[in-house]
């Protein structure tokens, strides 16, 4: 996430990242996927407004990971 953190700082939108204590294994192409993953956090920062909050979740349930990314709209 550091890659994006400039751009957060720059917008003025709070970013909160919330994910497992051990560490996900995921099968596939592991740039894409990277790649994927920052694309759909750069696009909610970007639709924000400097007073939002956007929230990330990475949970495993099941055996299968699921990614929630909120927007939290702020006056």
């Amino acid at each position: 996430l550091g890659v994006l953190s400039a751009e957060v700082e720059r917008s003025g939108v709070h970013l909160s990242v919330e994910q497992p204590a051990e560490q996900m294994m995921i099968r596939g192409a592991g740039v894409e996927i990277t790649q994927a993953l920052l694309n759909l956090l750069r696009n909610a920062v970007q639709a924000s407004r400097s007073t939002d909050e956007v929230f990330a979740s990475l949970r495993e349930q099941d055996g299968r990971y699921h990614l929630v990314i909120t927007n939290q709209i702020r006056n």
